[in-house]
């Protein structure tokens, strides 16, 4: 549920006529998964999510109630910073390499023998046949990961790029809050984070820079536990 017209659709489906005699609409709360983990990643008052999986999403709340997201436009608009991001990099970078416009990468000889492929016109292939999936795009970052461990200078750019484009995307919503002089927690969720070295570490690095009272916080609740105290809290 991203916007408006979402909401209109959502609402419609939840406060239906056979419903309505046993529930208080008053009480009910529409929103986007990103809200339950946020709540179920963080107490403070004022706090963000950062969600960085095969789509990337950020969304923020400050004690004034007022919420703010950005990115999360899916993979044709943005989503820049998640492992669709990274992935297509990659391919990017393997076939660059294949075809001489780019730099040599071990990327290549991972993919091809990860994924038993003879060759990068096999891969190609690959990536167009139907149907198309953004989660079978995603899984090349971890491939990218891979030859960044084994120091790929190519990998390793790939990774602090999008690390960058995280921390882009906190900024924004860290101005959009008000929240550059206040305490605030930021909740890491998703599968890149398991890449410390070229991802957590360098979006943490940077933005303890920009933000002296920051507090990381690993996400390791379900979000459905967000959801939970948001309905006791409203209860």
């Amino acid at each position: 549920m991203d916007d408006e017209i979402d909401f209109k659709i959502y609402k419609k489906i939840v406060l239906n006529e056979k419903i309505k005699n046993f529930v208080n609409y008053k009480k009910i709360i529409i929103c986007n998964d990103e809200r339950t983990a946020l709540i179920a990643g963080s107490n403070n008052k004022n706090r963000i999510i950062i969600i960085c999986g095969t789509g990337t999403n950020c969304y923020g709340i400050n004690e004034e109630g007022i919420e703010a997201k950005t990115n999360g436009w899916d993979y044709i608009f943005g989503d820049e910073g998640s492992g669709y991001a990274i992935g297509l990099d990659g391919i990017n970078a393997c076939i660059s390499a294949f075809d001489g416009r780019g730099e040599k990468t071990l990327l290549n000889k991972i993919i091809l023998m990860e994924l038993k492929m003879k060759n990068e016109v096999a891969l190609s292939r690959w990536v167009y046949k139907k149907p198309f999936s953004k989660k079978k795009i995603s899984s090349i970052a971890k491939f990218v990961e891979q030859a960044a461990e084994k120091k790929d200078k190519k990998c390793i750019k790939i990774y602090e790029d999008n690390a960058e484009e995280v921390v882009i995307s906190v900024s924004v919503i860290v101005k959009k809050l008000n929240l550059d002089n206040k305490h605030f927690d930021l909740v890491l969720s998703g599968g890149l984070f398991r890449c410390k070295k070229y991802f957590q570490d360098i979006i943490t690095e940077r933005l303890s820079k920009k933000f002296k009272n920051i507090k990381f916080i690993q996400l390791e609740k379900k979000p459905v536990e967000g959801a939970i105290k948001l309905a006791i809290e409203n209860f």
